[in-house]
C-alpha cells in the first residue's frame, strides 16, 4: 500500500488515511485522518475531532480500528468508518458540477469494456465522481487522461487525484477539447481504447478524438437533452462509428420486509369489533336523545317515553344482532370449532396446536407414512413479504449514447496529407450539420 492511495487500503486506519465517516444512508462524510492535528475554538485549541450529528470524536480514536467498525462517541452515538471507495467517494463529494450516479457510472463502465490496462479519455472532468471509478476500473496498469475546461474544476480534481494516490494513473488537464484543431498531447495515434464526453456540445469533440482512438474503441457521449443526442448521431457516420445506441438508467431501490400475516378469521375478528363498536355508539346516541325527549314533555308522557327508549336500549344491548354480525359469529364458530365460545372451556385450537414449524405425521389411504406441515394459528407469528419504492429514487440524469469506430474507416477529406489533418475539416463539416426537431 502507497500512502494515501484510495484504491490500496491497509485493513486498519492509520494517520493520513482517507476514510468515510457513515452516520446512515443520507449521512455520509469524507475525513482525512490527522491524530496530531490541532483545531481553534476562538482562542482555544483542541485535538482534531470527527463531528457526528451529536457529539465529536478526536481523530485519535479512529487510529488503528479495522474498516467496517463502529467508532462510539461519548455520549453513545456512534459512526462507522468505511474505506473509500469511488462509491462512497461520489456520496460525500462536493457538487462542484451535476455528477453521475452508480447506475450511470456502472453502464458506462460496462458498455466502455473497461478493464485493467485500458486507455480512456473522459472530457468533463468536473466533480471527478465517473473519473475515480474509471480509474479503478483501469488499474495501475492503466491511464485515465480527463481534461476539464473550467481552470478552477481542473485544479481542484487535480489535486483531489493526487492526495487520494491516483496520480499515477489519472492525468487530469485543463484544456477545451472542442476547440477547433485541438490535438491531444502526449497520446499516440490510434492508441485510446474509449473514449467518454459530458459536455454540452459533444458533436465538436467527437471528430476531433476520432484519430486517437483504435479499430473498435468505444465511445460514449452523456447528454442530458435528446436535441443533443440526435445531433451527435447525424455526426457519427461521417466520423467512422457505427452500431449507435442510446440508453436512459433509471434505478427503483425497494424496501423490503416481513409483516404479520392478515388471515380470513383475524379479518373477521376486526369486522367485528368495529361493528361492535357501531352498535354501541348507536345505543349511547339513543339513549341521549330518549333523555332529551323526555326531558321536554309532561311527566306523565315522559315515564312512556323513557320506558320506551329503556326497551329500545335493552334490544340493542342484549339481542337482535344484525344480519351481518350473525354471519360473523357463525364464521368465529366454525373457525374455533365451537369450543372457544363456550364459558369456562379453553381455546382447543390453540392449545393444541403443534409449534411453528413442527411437522405431524400421519398415513395416508393406502398406509404410508407421511409429513405435513401444521397450518399457521392465530397470533402464531405467521408473516407476509411486503415491498414499497424507497424515498431515494432518481429520476432521468441524461441519455447515454454508445457507439464503436469502424476497423475500416477512411476519413472522407479531399486529399488529407495526414492522418492528424482530417479533424479540423471534419470538425467544418459538423457544423454545418442542421437541428433536428423534437
Amino acid at each position: 500500500r502507497r500512502d494515501g492511495a484510495m484504491l490500496q487500503l491497509r485493513d486498519t486506519v492509520e494517520d493520513g488515511d482517507l476514510v468515510i465517516a457513515y452516520e446512515g444512508r443520507d449521512r455520509l462524510s469524507a475525513v482525512r485522518v490527522d491524530s496530531r492535528g490541532r483545531e481553534k475554538h476562538g482562542k482555544k485549541e483542541t485535538p482534531k475531532m470527527l463531528y457526528t450529528r451529536y457529539a465529536g470524536i478526536p481523530h485519535s480514536q479512529l487510529v488503528g480500528v479495522q474498516y467496517g467498525t463502529r467508532v462510539t462517541a461519548e455520549d453513545g452515538s456512534f459512526v462507522s468508518v468505511l474505506p473509500p471507495t469511488p462509491e462512497l467517494w461520489s456520496a460525500t463529494l462536493s457538487h462542484r458540477t451535476q455528477i453521475l450516479y452508480l447506475a450511470d457510472i456502472s453502464m458506462i463502465s460496462l458498455q466502455l469494456d473497461l478493464l485493467p490496462g485500458r486507455r480512456v479519455v473522459e472530457a468533463g472532468t468536473g466533480s471527478g465522481a465517473l473519473s475515480h471509478a474509471m480509474a479503478r476500473a483501469v488499474g495501475p496498469t492503466g491511464r485515465l487522461f480527463t481534461f476539464e475546461f473550467n481552470q478552477n474544476r481542473a485544479e481542484l480534481a487535480a489535486a483531489e487525484f493526487d492526495a487520494n494516490g491516483l496520480s499515477d494513473r489519472v492525468v487530469c488537464r485543463h484544456a477545451d477539447v472542442c476547440a477547433n484543431g485541438f490535438k491531444y498531447e502526449g497520446i499516440e495515434l490510434a492508441s485510446v481504447d474509449a473514449a467518454i464526453f459530458d459536455l454540452p456540445q459533444p458533436w465538436d469533440a467527437v471528430p476531433l478524438v476520432e484519430p486517437y482512438l483504435r479499430p473498435g474503441a468505444r465511445l460514449c457521449c452523456f447528454s442530458p437533452c435528446i436535441e443533443q443526442v440526435s445531433r451527435t448521431l447525424e455526426l457519427l457516420p461521417r466520423c467512422g462509428f457505427t452500431g449507435a445506441e442510446v440508453v436512459e438508467v433509471l434505478t427503483r431501490s425497494h424496501e423490503v420486509r416481513a409483516v404479520p400475516e392478515e388471515t380470513p378469521l383475524t379479518a373477521i375478528m376486526e369486522k367485528a369489533a368495529a361493528e361492535a363498536s357501531r352498535m354501541q355508539a348507536a345505543a349511547d346516541g339513543a339513549a341521549t336523545q330518549a333523555g332529551a325527549d323526555s326531558t321536554a314533555l309532561p311527566d306523565s308522557q315522559g315515564v312512556g317515553a323513557r320506558a320506551d327508549a329503556a326497551a329500545s336500549l335493552g334490544d340493542v344491548e342484549a339481542g337482535a344482532p344484525s344480519t351481518k354480525r350473525q354471519r360473523i359469529e357463525a364464521a368465529e364458530q366454525r373457525s374455533d370449532g365451537g369450543a372457544a365460545g363456550a364459558v369456562g372451556q379453553p381455546d382447543v385450537s390453540e392449545a393444541s396446536a403443534p409449534s411453528p414449524g413442527a411437522a405431524s405425521a400421519g398415513t395416508d389411504a393406502a398406509g404410508r407414512q407421511q409429513t405435513t406441515q401444521p397450518k399457521e394459528t392465530r397470533g402464531r407469528g405467521a408473516t407476509r413479504l411486503v415491498t414499497r419504492v424507497s424515498d431515494d429514487l432518481r429520476g432521468h440524469t441524461g441519455f447515454l449514447l454508445f457507439c464503436s469506430k469502424r476497423s475500416n474507416f477512411v476519413p472522407r477529406t479531399a486529399a488529407a496529407p495526414a492522418a492528424e489533418s482530417a479533424p479540423a475539416e471534419l470538425v467544418a463539416q459538423a457544423a454545418s450539420v442542421p437541428m433536428k426537431e423534437g
